[in-house]
């Protein structure tokens, strides 16, 4: 029996479609079925937007297959996956792998909030890597484990183009290195709401934020509730443009040769 009315059953239905947005989906197996119906060549943007947690609707074999046939869309520049309820963890969800979605060469805007993947820089570099180089927005949902704030110098290297990330991340504990994989000079916006950060670690990062992203865009977080974790990303985004422009300062004297690099003994 078919997942589809009749009506929408002849694939010539679709054959011209660039752009399609579902909301308030409920049916993952239904919405998978009638992706299947659309020419795989043509699209450009897909938006699909589930109504109830995926913990509700879906098994683990649902979603895969549903990413799986997602990823047969090689042309699509702009892909959201996500729901209304999404959960604050993925402890409840359905495990399912994006692997597959590293397929899509031309990804620019790039939004997964279903619950269920793993983000970490083992990912990134195994099975991202240089898969969305032209990758211009990210945004991902939270993690059981966010990777650690070392992931954005792998960003600067992966990712190129990014001028807007909301990709959770933990800057509980310092960068591993202030020497980051790589470095950007694009304008990013940088979304850290969720971000968890200390009070002991947050210096440590605003000064790797300043050398990967030195053009980086943080908004004021609103701290209604004195929250220790908003107070602390504040004090990030008011720095980052001060050690930048030190950085900028040091190196016009050390090229003029006024600084003194020498070790003095």
């Amino acid at each position: 029996m078919s997942l589809i009315p009749a009506a929408l059953s002849d694939t010539a239905t679709f054959q011209n479609l660039l752009s399609l947005t579902l909301m308030s989906t409920v049916d993952v197996l239904v919405t998978e079925a009638l992706l299947r119906l659309i020419p795989s060549s043509k699209l450009r943007s897909l938006t699909v937007n589930f109504s109830t947690p995926f913990s509700e609707i879906a098994h683990k074999e649902h979603i895969q297959k549903l990413v799986n046939t997602v990823s047969t869309f090689h042309q699509l520049t702009d892909l959201d996956l996500s729901t209304f309820q999404a959960l604050s963890t993925q402890v409840d969800a359905p495990a399912w792998d994006l692997a597959n979605l590293a397929k899509l060469h031309s990804l620019r805007d790039l939004t997964i909030m279903i619950p269920g993947f793993t983000w970490s820089r083992d990912v990134l570099h195994d099975v991202i890597s240089t898969s969305w180089p032209n990758l211009e927005r990210l945004h991902l949902s939270l993690q059981p484990v966010n990777p650690p704030i070392d992931i954005l110098g792998d960003y600067a290297v992966f990712f190129p183009k990014l001028t807007s990330l909301e990709a959770p991340f933990d800057a509980s504990l310092p960068p591993t290195s202030l020497i980051p994989a790589g470095r950007s000079t694009k304008v990013v916006a940088l979304t850290v709401d969720d971000c968890p950060i200390s009070k002991d670690s947050w210096p440590r990062v605003a000064a790797y934020i300043a050398v990967v992203y030195p053009n980086a865009c943080m908004y004021e977080i609103e701290d209604e509730a004195e929250d220790e974790a908003a107070q602390c990303w504040n004090e990030v985004a008011a720095m980052v443009p001060v050690m930048v422009d030190v950085a900028k300062a040091e190196r016009t004297l050390l090229h003029e040769g006024r600084i003194d690099v020498r070790p003095v003994f």
